[in-house]
């Protein structure tokens, strides 16, 4: 697993950072595919929306993001 999602996995408290006798550690497979499916659908959106950014600016453009995904 990317280091990165894991350190949002914990962010989130999907996983404990280490065993306790409750909560897991590892991520399952259908939230890491969840993971992956989010940063394929925002590579997607930055390619689709470049020009804006361009012309609008990168503040712009991550208020877009945000707003892709109903993030506020």
């Amino acid at each position: 697993m990317n280091e990165r999602i894991k350190q949002l996995a914990l962010q989130a408290k999907l996983i404990a950072s280490e065993y306790n006798g409750f909560d897991r550690t590892t991520i399952t497979p259908a939230e890491k595919r969840f993971a992956e499916l989010i940063v394929l659908e925002s590579s997607k959106w930055i390619v689709d929306n470049s020009i804006a950014m361009e012309q609008l600016g990168p503040e712009f453009f991550a208020m877009g993001l945000c707003k892709h995904f109903g993030v506020k």
